[in-house]
């Protein structure tokens, strides 16, 4: 028989053994990589930002409806002040042709551009408080709901804590609101004050609820609804 030497390469019946085993240590090689790729999408599906997406959804309508709704109150509010101006300059008009001397009206017409003034920056005010709470109402709902666990439980208990937090949240913050411009603005004009607070929260609301109620439903439909 005969013995290799110390040096010289293996015979050519070594190679083939060797071959077959790289071959076989980057097929496992390969496989680990392919399970690793599997778990990781396996991961991935057990988690889903559904809820999230819902609550944005939610926050998007709410902020056109706050914006058609401050159009539409500037548009109304520039109008009934200027019909009123009007008023007040023909019973300026009048009262200057007959010559009466009236200190009232003389004392409503020069404190009138500063009363429209005074109530116009009230409504910009409670305008932006109120879309500001509407934000903050559906904020914890967007938090909570990104990346939770893809389990129909799961997701009806996250998404019943997000609602529940967003009404709370906007109950609060509108009669923290109310009380604030109470204590800002005094008992005067206290009536204008609390129907703009509480026409802004039931418009935002409104349109909060309808959003979240129809994006929450279609959760629970199946896939091939």
């Amino acid at each position: 028989m005969k013995s290799h030497r110390h040096g010289e390469p293996p015979s050519d019946r070594a190679w083939p053994q060797q071959c077959s085993g790289a071959e076989s240590s980057g097929a496992e090689s390969s496989g680990i990589e392919s399970s690793g790729v599997a778990a990781a999408a396996s991961g991935a599906e057990h988690t889903s930002d559904a809820i999230a997406l819902v609550f944005s959804r939610a926050a998007i309508r709410v902020c056109i409806a706050w914006t058609i709704g401050f159009v539409v109150l500037t548009a109304a509010w520039f109008t009934i002040g200027q019909t009123v101006m009007d008023q007040t300059v023909m019973d300026q008009t009048v009262m200057e042709q007959t010559t009466i001397e009236s200190p009232t009206v003389k004392t409503t017409i020069s404190s009138f551009p500063a009363n429209f003034t005074d109530q116009w920056s009230k409504m910009i005010l409670i305008s932006i408080a109120s879309g500001l709470v509407s934000f903050a109402a559906l904020l914890p709902g967007w938090v909570i709901g990104k990346s939770v666990a893809n389990d129909k439980s799961v997701l009806t208990g996250t998404a019943t804590i997000g609602v529940s937090a967003a009404l709370a949240i906007r109950f609060t913050g509108t009669v923290a609101l109310f009380v604030a411009c109470r204590y800002h603005f005094g008992v005067h004009g206290l009536a204008s004050v609390a129907f703009l607070v509480i026409a802004w929260y039931v418009l935002l609301t409104m349109v909060e609820v309808q959003q979240l109620a129809k994006g929450l439903t279609a959760l629970d439909q199946p896939p091939n609804a």
